[in-house]
């Protein structure tokens, strides 16, 4: 009843538990009776409690059998195993092209996995967004300044690159609270002392074609306050279905994510919550892993090395940005996967004791 206390004991004498798998215990309380405001079994509160965590995971590397040969023409480098194909871009240090079993998952001349940094505003994003585009996040640039190639015991591939990404110049929002923004930039180029990211990023390309990105990424603006950290990509548009493991299915941010159970979730590409002004959308924390599929089930799994914060949307940030209403977000001959360490949560700085 209302203010009443009870103690419950759940008994897990005789259940084993996997030591590489987490478990959870969800928390309901359903109406018993069909109310004027809802059916019976409603549930009316709910909250997901960690019952353990997952331990000695297995390394990538683990039982990695098989050669990968390599290929440089120009600024590509070519590498090849046994069902894969992947091309690194050695001007900007990205994956710039992959394939299994000849199935691209990101297709040559699509940009590659790189460093993004930029999400398109939200109402309440008025106390910051214009510095995101006044130091050219939209529109970052990648230079590779060193890069190392070496070969791992087991027949990896791993390659070093530091990586400097700035904008070209400088850049204003225009359009405020018409809803309606658009993007010019300035005539004045950036300089050496203006904001930029300097990225020391690792690729090791297994032999089974698994991939693994560490990245260590530093700004000379430290106090700089972003709308992202991570990475982006550009996919076919084939790749329709998003599964992902974390918070859902409504999309949430770090500041507004608790509501939302991390449990699997499957959802179409696009099939997010559109305001009456496009504004960010489909981000998801704690996601532990994310996959993109076409309707036959090709596609890739991509895995974090502890969480972060992953969306698959059919439009970009600057599409985003720049459409005033949802039917002026045109769907795209892409699907763009944001993998991310961290996202700018929403805050209250539209109404309110914030504003």
């Amino acid at each position: 009843g209302p203010r009443e206390k009870q103690n419950f004991r759940l008994d897990l004498s005789g259940v084993q538990l996997n030591e590489t798998s987490e478990y959870f215990v969800k928390v309901q309380f359903k109406l018993a009776n069909n109310k004027p405001w809802a059916k019976k079994g409603y549930v009316q509160m709910e909250e997901q409690l960690l019952l353990k965590e997952a331990t000695n995971l297995p390394s990538i590397a683990a039982g990695q059998k098989g050669a990968i040969e390599t290929k440089a023409e120009g600024c590509r480098l070519l590498v090849k195993g046994e069902d894969f194909t992947a091309t690194f871009c050695t001007k900007k240090g990205c994956l710039a092209q992959l394939a299994y079993d000849g199935f691209d998952v990101i297709k040559p001349n699509s940009g590659g996995m790189v460093l993004d940094a930029y999400r398109a505003a939200t109402d309440n994003d008025i106390w910051v967004y214009q510095q995101w585009t006044n130091k050219g996040t939209h529109n970052l640039k990648h230079k590779v300044l060193n890069m190392t190639q070496t070969k791992g015991k087991n027949g990896e591939l791993v390659l070093a690159f530091t990586v400097e990404s700035q904008a070209p110049k400088y850049a204003n929002i225009l359009g405020g609270s018409s809803g309606r923004y658009s993007i010019v930039e300035k005539g004045d180029s950036l300089g050496e002392n203006d904001f930029k990211f300097t990225t020391n990023q690792i690729w090791t390309v297994y032999p089974d074609g698994s991939i693994e990105l560490q990245s260590s990424v530093t700004s000379n603006k430290p106090s700089t306050d972003l709308a992202r950290l991570g990475y982006t990509m550009v996919l076919p548009k084939e790749y329709v279905d998003f599964t992902y493991y974390g918070r859902g299915p409504i999309d949430n941010f770090n500041d507004r994510k608790v509501g939302q159970n991390i449990e699997i979730f499957r959802q179409k590409v696009g099939d997010e919550i559109i305001l009456g002004k496009p504004q960010a959308m489909g981000n998801h924390e704690e996601v532990r892993w994310a996959a993109l599929t076409d309707t036959k089930g090709q596609g890739a799994a991509f895995i974090a090395d502890g969480i972060m914060s992953a969306s698959a949307l059919p439009w970009s940030e600057m599409a985003i940005t720049e459409a005033g209403h949802p039917y002026q977000l045109k769907a795209e001959d892409a699907v763009y996967l944001h993998l991310d360490a961290k996202v700018t949560g929403l805050g209250g700085n539209s109404c309110g004791q914030g504003a």
